[in-house]
């Protein structure tokens, strides 16, 4: 800030040597000078008052400090101490606070309110770490005053206390001066490396890994014996036997058909095989729910074969009464081809119809059509006369 202190008013020249002075000169010089003092005073008092301290604590009074680089700075830990019973875990002690549980023999839950959050609506943290004292105690967060905590969604269900060298680590703030606060579930801290070998338990690593020493593989075991396995039991087992679960453990298969070879199909039980010829075929018979041969008829003295042109033959040896197939949109009965029927508006709205040489017959006109050079053409349909 700039200084009211004022000096230039202050005659220099004042007195002159060797001459008679008027002393109104001396008091004028002294009344700048002693007012001049009173003003340095004030302003030295305000910046004792207002100004940050290296020897003191400052309160900045909730002003904003900006543009600042910070480095080699801390944050303010609060030891709570061993609670019995629930208390109050107050903003005013710092951002980060710790505590044991040790409840009274017979008690198994406790409560914490998070209290004197700033009533300024600006972010306010809290960081709460809890250690136990080897029994397991439930414990529960409120806000002092009838706030809401949200919590995250790794936030256990049920939030248990009990070790006493592995604590558990929880995060709150608020941005609304205790209305609403958020809670975030860090997790239980472990050591990385712990136990007398200094054996690595179950720990995710993201990064480099710098290991001092040997690193100790798992002991592990080789079976000799699949009966050395907790839920198998061979007892009884013979030459084909197989195990089979039985819902809590393996056992042999005592099954009669488990180890039954079927040397014949007609010894299955559901299935009667008569007089069987060549080119018969099984066929299910649900009134005495069993499989039994029959003739094929189109397979019987039928023959399918392709001609030179790549046209697909079904019929006879002959070629009498044998059926071409040049599309597969057709169907045969015996001695006769059908070509398939349709309307208009099935014809004009099926993918792939429109091919030279395609013949329908179209229900719409009751007419034969074929298509030809880009248009469907009408077949004449003159009465058999023989």
């Amino acid at each position: 800030m700039a200084s009211n202190i004022i000096s230039g008013t202050i005659d220099g020249t004042y007195p002159v040597a060797g001459v008679d002075n008027n002393t109104q000169g001396f008091r004028d010089n002294f009344t700048i000078i002693k007012t001049g003092l009173a003003t340095a005073s004030s302003e030295i008092g305000a910046l004792q008052d207002n100004t940050a301290k290296l020897n003191v604590s400052n309160d900045f009074l909730g002003t904003d400090v900006t543009n600042a680089n910070f480095s080699l700075n801390t944050e303010k830990y609060h030891n709570i101490g061993t609670v019995i019973t629930g208390q109050n875990i107050s903003f005013l002690n710092g951002p980060y606070q710790s505590l044991i549980v040790n409840l009274s023999e017979g008690s198994s839950t406790i409560n914490f309110a998070l209290a004197d959050w700033p009533e300024r609506s600006e972010v306010a943290k809290i960081t709460v770490q809890l250690s136990g004292n080897g029994t397991a105690k439930d414990v529960t967060f409120t806000v002092a005053g009838g706030g809401t905590v949200k919590k995250s969604p790794n936030y256990p269900a049920s939030f248990t206390v009990e070790s006493s060298t592995d604590p558990i680590v929880v995060e709150f703030w608020t941005y609304n001066q205790g209305t609403t606060v958020y809670a975030n579930y860090l997790g239980t801290y472990t050591d990385l490396v712990g136990g007398a070998a200094g054996t690595l338990g179950d720990t995710v690593i993201d990064g480099d890994l710098t290991v001092t020493g040997a690193i100790n593989k798992p002991v592990t075991s080789t079976i000799a014996d699949i009966n050395n396995i907790t839920n198998v039991n061979t007892s009884g087992a013979i030459s084909g036997s197989v195990l089979k679960y039985n819902g809590s453990s393996w056992i042999i298969d005592t099954d009669a058909d488990s180890t039954t070879v079927v040397a014949d199909i007609n010894d299955i039980t559901n299935v009667n095989i008569t007089s069987v010829a060549d080119n018969q075929i099984l066929v299910y018979n649900s009134s005495t729910s069993s499989w039994v041969n029959e003739t094929n008829a189109l397979l019987s003295g039928t023959s399918i074969t392709a001609d030179s042109g790549g046209r697909l033959k079904v019929g006879i040896a002959s070629d009498d009464n044998t059926v071409i197939f040049e599309s597969t949109t057709g169907k045969v009965t015996p001695k006769q081809f059908e070509v398939p029927s349709m309307t208009s508006t099935v014809r004009d709205n099926t993918a792939g119809m429109g091919e030279d040489g395609s013949m329908i017959y179209n229900t719409t006109h009751d007419e034969f059509q074929v298509y030809s050079n880009s248009a469907w053409l009408k077949l004449s349909t003159e009465p058999v006369t023989g």
